[in-house]
């Protein structure tokens, strides 16, 4: 969105709000300071239970090894977790990340440890030797890692589950449907100059993040940006979102403050076309 917004391609009066987490946010759309916000899918389900009409309208990325599991020698893998102290935000995507981990490996949380943290405690954690092992992303990875911690697992051996979306107070939509589409659509320009011009959208970027080119695209090589068709695949009853959703629910990643998830996603702001 910051590359529309530079360009000047979302519609007249939307303003732009960098918020410092996903918590600041979720308060900022529950209050009514915001009428749209991006946030990962487990935000999302838990505003639900304040805003019960939200929607979400977009899948912004989505996670392809952005997210990770980290551990200490001598672990060398997720089979290796059995018994080990594990650091992890219970309650997010980090929580839904490990146990599909566990999963696959035919373990569950009852299997390890489990050290509930978060942020910058994470870090501290196992620079201490506090913990085994942690699940991490961005930007705390590269620290984790320096530290000589080995990647076990990460978001891209689970495609289409961790997401960034963009949700909206349906309530707050009233006589804006149409600047809410303008905005998807400004999105979806954004990601064409993406392809068209990477090298200098990466660094207009860069510019807006305070980071370095290099830095960004790194973030790149490990998220997917949807195009429009997958978007719209994903948001379609029964799609990837909807059925992530249900087993966030399923496993109390999240309260099931309401289990029905049949107008949990809207697709109908989704440009038919790319001008």
């Amino acid at each position: 969105m910051s590359l529309a917004d530079e360009f000047k391609w979302l519609p007249e009066g939307v303003v732009l709000r960098r918020t410092a987490s996903g918590v600041e946010s979720m308060e900022a759309l529950r209050s009514g300071e915001v009428q749209v916000a991006a946030l990962t899918l487990d935000e999302a389900l838990r505003l639900r239970s304040d805003l019960p009409k939200i929607a979400i309208v977009l899948v912004m990325d989505e996670s392809a090894g952005a997210d990770v599991v980290l551990a200490k020698a001598p672990i060398k893998s997720v089979r290796d977790l059995e018994r080990a102290r594990v650091a992890v935000e219970l309650g997010t995507v980090s929580e839904f990340l490990l146990r599909m981990a566990l999963d696959a490996e035919d373990l569950s949380l009852e299997d390890i440890e489990v050290i509930d943290l978060s942020g910058s405690d994470l870090l501290a954690a196992f620079e201490m030797g506090d913990v085994d092992a942690v699940v991490a992303y961005p930007p705390m990875t590269d620290d984790i890692v320096a530290l000589g911690a080995t990647r076990i697992f990460d978001s891209s051996e689970a495609s289409n589950t961790i997401f960034d979306v963009l949700v909206v107070n349906r309530p707050s939509l009233i006589n804006r449907q149409e600047v809410l589409s303008q905005v998807i659509a400004a999105h979806f320009k954004a990601l064409d100059y993406l392809d068209r011009s990477p090298d200098d959208a990466v660094y207009r970027y860069a510019e807006y993040q305070g980071s370095s080119a290099a830095e960004v695209k790194a973030t790149l090589t490990k998220v997917r940006l949807p195009r429009l068709q997958v978007v719209r695949a994903f948001l379609a009853p029964d799609g990837a979102v909807e059925e992530t959703a249900k087993q966030m629910l399923v496993e109390q990643i999240v309260s099931p403050s309401d289990a029905d998830l049949s107008k949990l996603v809207d697709s109908q702001y989704l440009p038919r076309v790319l001008q």
